[in-house]
């Protein structure tokens, strides 16, 4: 299982200065690379135990793991300390790295290629499953990565504009839709003024799209009645979890633009009570089958609170512009949204203790529509023309 801490872009110049690689195998740069980093314990008598090779592992075509026994009894803190020099193995062998910690065994994995920088939505829908909520979100060094909504319920989404952000709902939305399509409903907050999302308003999936934090109240509030009821259904029949029960209907909360419902100050009782209305959801309502997936733009301590962060084991990052507002997102000493190269689609994601980089699909409004179209009702979808202020989808669709 990747550790939390298990993918990383951080840089130890002096360091790496030290190592010379020229002419030496994987094998021997990452023995290299442990001596430098001080991957070792003492034992009472003065000896140095340090990570002990077991074997080496093709993985697919581009890809090979170096299997690692770690010596007992090492700190968590030297653990710590190498995830976070994980650049060093990155610009030591040249290659793209992953670190995975599976009991007291370290597999270093090594990839002799680049993840695609684009690939295609239709690629993905082969590997949907009728009634699953095990939806494929996208390719990692390994292959496809899934989500699956019932294990985890609430996501938080953070990544600059232009990036691919709403392309990835959009993609989730699809996905949920084709493989759920009586059992999927959608309550979309989309403070661009429903720019992205007023198309889709006559999905007979989607239950409501506010645009502005007044029509977010009305519906968020509109589902906490709904909520009540559902749980003197649950406390009467002893179900605590909607997993146990034989409900199949997911309620799916989308907040695009979180940052605009931060409260202006204290008196702004709008923004306060949509703010509970969130906490309600992520604290309380995942286990009667609302998944709240929570996005912003502008990713501080104010835009995202903190029972929504606590309670959302995925995390998705697309590049972000600085340090601080990756560890909003990821959690503390995760820089790595802020390192990410210059690729729209491209993002960290970590699902549960999963931490990994991905490539998510590019769908593009056309596809979503075609995709679509036989879940409509009273009469079609709109086909809206391209806004130049668009800005995650019009820049996602001119990648060459």
């Amino acid at each position: 299982m990747l550790s939390e801490l298990g993918l990383s872009f951080i840089l130890s110049a002096g360091i790496l200065s030290t190592i010379r690689t020229k002419g030496m195998s994987d094998k021997v740069k990452i023995d290299k690379i442990f001596e430098h980093t001080k991957t070792w314990i003492v034992t009472e008598k003065g000896n140095k135990k340090k990570p002990v090779f077991i074997r080496k592992e093709e993985i697919g075509d581009t890809g090979t793991k170096y299997v690692y026994r770690l010596p007992l009894g090492l700190p968590s803190k030297l653990l710590k300390k190498l995830n976070e020099n994980i650049g060093i193995f990155k610009d030591g062998l040249h290659k793209n790295v992953e670190v995975e910690f599976d009991g007291g065994m370290l597999h270093i994995n090594v990839y002799e290629e680049d993840l695609p920088a684009k690939w295609d939505y239709n690629e993905l829908i082969p590997k949907l499953k009728e009634g699953s909520w095990n939806i494929p979100v996208g390719k990692t060094f390994k292959g496809l990565i899934y989500h699956d909504f019932d294990k985890i319920p609430h996501s938080v989404v953070g990544g600059t504009t232009r990036y691919g952000k709403t392309v990835y709902l959009k993609g989730l939305i699809t996905s949920l839709i084709l493989s759920n399509p009586n059992d999927a409903e959608f309550y979309i907050v989309d403070l661009k003024r429903k720019l992205e999302f007023n198309r889709y308003e006559n999905l007979k999936q989607v239950i409501n799209v506010a645009g502005t934090p007044d029509e977010a109240l009305e519906m968020l509030s509109d589902l906490h009645i709904r909520m009540e009821s559902m749980m003197d259904y649950f406390r009467k029949n002893g179900f605590n979890n909607i997993v146990q029960t034989p409900i199949k209907k997911r309620m799916f909360v989308i907040i695009d633009e979180a940052n605009r419902l931060v409260p202006e100050n204290s008196k702004d009782k709008v923004r306060i009570s949509i703010k509970r209305h969130l906490e309600d959801i992520a604290c309380v309502m995942g286990g009667l089958g609302v998944r709240l997936i929570f996005c912003t733009q502008y990713p501080v301590a104010t835009t995202l609170p903190r029972d929504v962060k606590q309670n959302s084991d995925a995390k998705v990052s697309f590049r972000l512009q600085n340090k601080y507002a990756s560890e909003v997102v990821l959690g503390e000493e995760n820089s790595h949204a802020a390192e990410l190269p210059d690729i729209q689609g491209r993002c960290i994601a970590i699902h549960g203790s999963n931490l990994l980089e991905m490539q998510t699909p590019l769908i593009t409004d056309e596809q979503m529509t075609e995709l679509l179209s036989p879940y409509v009702e009273n009469g079609r979808i709109e086909q809206i023309e391209e806004h130049k202020h668009s800005d995650d989808v019009i820049q996602i669709r001119n990648v060459e």
